[in-house]
């Protein structure tokens, strides 16, 4: 009994430390990211938003339809209607920015929350820490992309549907649920390939040991289900936009899959400059470790699920870049995370450690740049 109560105070301490120190870590990313934001636009695919939106607010429609509407709907929507409502055209750059600065942010919570059900403290934090120092996750929370409002709510609906699970995961009216199901709709509709990652919902079911037959289906449906409810929504806010078939046909012709890619020097190096050298190599040694040794296999095919599609696709892609990357990276940090705590059991080595790391992914990854 005394050793039990020992072990649950010792645990309430080491939850409270992680939660203060995630506190901590958010109040300073957040004044990093307010200060090394990009005053204007961040890439011409932003100014594009800015410019569609601003074609279809004031003629009404959109004249020459490109793929941003269909991979990014309630983004160009959202930004029309703001501008419907009085909303100056200079002001989107900034507006665009802050939004990518607060949820970058924000979003360490539920992925925090998220990887706590799967790991311990530490190993959330440190896993969190890791992802927030990738130059991809730096770069979307300095200037306004819609990869990374669309990753929060993807994270969060993953998050809701590990706290559903721990409620029973009986009852699809459960408002952690139904939550879910609405946050991976929108992270859709704000960004479409963010349905790459959709396997993350059947990979954490089978984490939890929760993957009956109703779950395998509900995890299959719900890429699906966000698929066609972004086709319907498009189709409504623009009701002679091109058939999908031919959007689709159009966008695969523009931006084919080759060998090319892989051959190709600058882009085969895009998946490793998008979160370091070190970092990148740490990865990849956890999961062959993780592999070998037949230790956290469920945490290892969540990690596949999640990431595997999603990096596989961009990466035979000419044109690649870090913000395609960021998605698939974010479960890999988290992989190497645990691997670190369980190789190097004191924080008075793991931490000199990983600052070691820190360091030399920040310097070499600049250089190699």
């Amino acid at each position: 009994m005394l050793e039990g109560r020992l072990l649950q105070k010792k645990q309430a301490r080491s939850e409270h430390a992680g939660a203060g120190l995630l506190l901590a870590g958010l109040m300073i990313i957040f004044v990093l990211h307010a200060v090394s934001m990009i005053d204007g636009f961040g890439e011409p695919d932003t100014a594009r938003y800015g410019v569609l939106a601003e074609e279809w607010h004031t003629t009404g429609q959109i004249h020459s339809y490109s793929y941003h509407l269909r991979t990014s709907p309630l983004y160009l929507h959202s930004l029309k209607l703001l501008l419907d409502a009085g909303l100056p055209l200079p002001a989107v750059p900034a507006l665009l920015n802050w939004l990518n600065v607060i949820m970058g942010s924000l979003m360490l919570v539920p992925l925090y929350l998220l990887w706590r059900r799967l790991t311990r403290p530490s190993v959330a934090f440190l896993g969190c820490l890791l992802f927030s120092v990738t130059p991809a996750f730096w770069l979307a929370n300095i200037y306004g992309t819609p990869h990374l409002p669309s990753f929060a709510l993807f994270v969060t609906s993953l998050w809701l549907i590990a706290g559903w699970v721990r409620d029973g995961g009986d009852k699809m009216k459960n408002g952690r649920f139904i939550g879910a199901v609405v946050l991976a709709v929108l992270a859709v509709a704000l960004k479409a390939d963010m349905i790459l990652c959709f396997g993350a919902y059947l990979g954490l079911l089978l984490c939890l040991g929760a993957l009956t037959r109703r779950n395998l289906i509900i995890s299959l449906a719900l890429p699906v289900v966000s698929l066609v409810m972004v086709v319907l929504y498009t189709r409504v806010i623009t009701a002679d936009i091109p058939l999908i078939t031919a959007s689709a046909a159009g966008w695969s012709k523009t931006f084919p899959f080759t060998l090319a890619a892989v051959t190709d020097a600058y882009n085969r190096m895009v998946p490793v400059r998008s979160v370091g050298i070190f970092l990148y190599a740490g990865a990849m040694v956890s999961l062959v470790v993780c592999l070998v040794r037949r230790r956290h296999l469920k945490v290892v095919l969540f990690t596949l699920f999640w990431a595997l599609p999603l990096l596989l696709f961009w990466s035979l892609k000419m044109g690649n870049s870090a913000r395609h990357m960021m998605a698939g990276f974010c479960p890999l940090m988290f992989v190497g995370a645990m691997t670190a705590v369980e190789t190097l059991r004191s924080p008075k080595l793991l931490w000199p450690v990983v600052l070691i790391i820190l360091t030399g992914n920040f310097f070499i990854t600049c250089s190699a740049a």
